[in-house]
């Protein structure tokens, strides 16, 4: 949001609800993306749960052995994903 407000005031643009619209249409997407990852988390362990765990524990399982996937999965823990 401080880029949209940086960029308009660059250009000598006035500040209005029109920003708020700029803003909503970068982020729409984003936003998508995040709640649909939420929904299939937990369709995924709704489901999982219905088979007493047998689903996520074999792949939690092999995951754990890749030290690729480890160290990747620490740092977006810890910092996040930067779009």
């Amino acid at each position: 949001m401080s880029f949209l407000i940086d960029e308009r005031i660059k250009l000598g643009l006035e500040l209005n609800s029109s920003i708020l619209y700029d803003f909503q249409n970068k982020t729409k997407h984003l936003n998508y993306i995040f709640g649909s990852s939420v929904n299939l988390i937990h369709d995924f362990f709704k489901l999982d749960n219905k088979f007493n765990n047998s689903l996520s524990t074999s792949i939690f399982a092999i995951l754990r052995k890749n030290k690729f996937l480890n160290k990747y999965a620490n740092y977006f823990a810890d910092n996040g994903i930067k779009i």
